[in-house]
């Protein structure tokens, strides 16, 4: 107890509460001239993504749903906002939006952290592309690149509603930048800046031209956590396998019998003549043909493997890959041989897959929304919903608050009271800004609900799995007992 006390006075102490990294702050110095062991890790994880066709496949698939189309929309509701969204539409055709946000996902997903860089070119840098293209393209001196390039650069700035060739545009606005190239330069609490390190040069980029994306921070560190730094012993374990595998057909296979003279030396030549027929047998064109030989010959088959050699273990580790980012087993027919949407009643799987997808879309958009599009564009990016069951199951919601909101006024009429316009509007999952003022008003009760669909016409997943669930085991009993008689 004493030795504690003694070593708590040359504990430092702060009076701030502010939050701190979990991480030494002295390795940071040391960082910021030879760079971390987070970046060490994520080039380790790059080559597994690279090599392990199982994790590439599912990396590629996850991250073409993350980053799929979207639209822009205003940020007030009551206002069109065209020419912006057309800006906005413009910057990200011009600067290859899609391909960043792929690029950038998949970073994401296999180290924990994606960048891009934002900061763009300035007049000066664009003149510049613009001379070099002039001289590159048209062989001319420098004295007439120039006066061209000058025109070129007017004709540029001026073509507002225009989409330009990204070639006269390098460096662009928006670049993505390779995660396992940027080190993180942090002090106690904060990230100060990023720095790319390539080779032997160093460039540091300020927190404001960069664009940095990552949703899990364990352990109170500094740098993106992602799920793949846990499966680096199944991704290691479907590596052993392949090789095994490719050992095994690289060898000819198992040996599938054995040939035994019971009377025949070694030396003989006999022996040596029945050895080159038999090498001369493995070539696939001397198959299924005829042997002679003489002499007491005995041939003992031994068991051969003719399918993947540790097939179930391959299985069970891309399982393993694919709960990590809730892939369901009906996305992967071709690999396991059968899809879990007969067993799936509702389609839950698969809903818990894109509910997952739109999660991380949403913290793609509020990242670009809040550093980019909204201060620069008064725009927002939003990604479009792939997976339609879910506006299915929201306007069948909807179709029954309408029937529970009209049902509850016929029985408040009974004692002349009515919801009030807050209560209504509640129940329908609206507010007042979702309202504007109209001419005419339908006032009849059930004029609302004379064009909508009825609840049986809308007939869901879970509906059609079930039904088709209780007729394959209807099925079943009649080929197992036979149809019912009727007594």
């Amino acid at each position: 107890m004493v030795l504690g006390n003694v070593f708590s006075v040359f504990r430092a102490s702060s009076k701030s509460t502010e939050p701190r990294f979990n991480i030494a702050f002295a390795s940071s110095a040391s960082e910021s001239m030879f760079g971390s062991g987070n970046l060490h890790v994520k080039k380790f994880l790059i080559d597994l993504y690279k090599t392990t066709p199982e994790l590439n496949a599912l990396i590629n698939k996850v991250c073409s749903d993350i980053a799929g189309n979207f639209h822009f929309i205003p940020l007030d509701n009551k206002s069109s906002a065209r020419n912006k969204i057309l800006e906005a539409e413009k910057y990200a055709l011009n600067n290859q939006l899609k391909t960043v946000l792929l690029n950038q996902s998949i970073d994401w997903q296999v180290t924990g952290e994606g960048y891009s860089w934002k900061k763009g070119p300035d007049k000066s840098q664009i003149k510049e592309a613009i001379y070099n293209q002039m001289r590159k393209k048209f062989g001319i001196n420098s004295k007439e690149a120039k006066y061209y390039a000058d025109i070129a650069y007017l004709n540029f700035i001026e073509k507002k509603g225009t989409y330009e060739d990204e070639d006269y545009m390098k460096p662009r606005l928006l670049r993505y930048v390779a995660s396992s190239t940027m080190d993180v330069i942090y002090d106690e609490t904060d990230i100060k800046s990023f720095i790319q390190r390539v080779g032997t040069r160093d460039v540091e980029y300020d927190l404001n031209e960069t664009i940095r994306i990552t949703d899990l921070m364990v352990d109170g560190k500094p740098y993106g956590f992602t799920p793949v730094m846990a499966l680096i012993p199944q991704i290691e374990l479907a590596k052993m396998m392949w090789r095994n595998q490719k050992a095994l057909q690289k060898n000819g296979g198992a040996m599938s019998k054995i040939f035994a003279f019971e009377d025949m030396k070694v030396e003989s030549p006999s022996y040596k003549r029945v050895e080159e027929q038999l090498n001369a047998y493995k070539q696939v064109e001397n198959k299924h043909s005829n042997m002679l030989m003489t002499g007491k010959l005995a041939v003992h088959d031994i068991t051969t493997m003719d399918g993947l050699q540790y097939k179930d273990v391959g299985l069970y580790v891309l399982s393993i890959i694919a709960m990590n980012w809730n892939v369901p087993r009906s996305m992967l027919p071709v690999i396991l041989g059968n899809t879990n949407s007969k067993s799936d009643i509702g389609g839950e799987a698969e809903k818990g897959y894109w509910s997952n997808i739109e999660k991380k879309q949403d913290r793609l958009a509020e990242i670009y929304n809040t550093q980019l599009f909204i201060p620069h564009f008064g725009v927002k990016l939003v990604f479009n919903k792939e997976y339609k069951q879910d506006d299915v199951q929201e306007n069948t919601a909807l179709q029954l608050k309408l029937n529970n909101l009209e049902m509850t006024n016929r029985l408040l009429s009974v004692y002349k009271k009515q919801l009030n316009m807050n209560s209504a509007l509640k129940r329908l999952g609206l507010n007042e800004d979702d309202l504007e003022a109209a001419e005419e008003m339908a006032v009849e009760s059930g004029m609302l609900r004379q064009n909508m669909p009825g609840s049986s016409v809308m007939k869901n997943n879970a509906n059609q799995n079930y039904a088709e669930k209780k007729k394959n085991e209807e099925m079943a009993r009649e080929e197992g007992r036979g149809k019912p008689s009727g007594v």
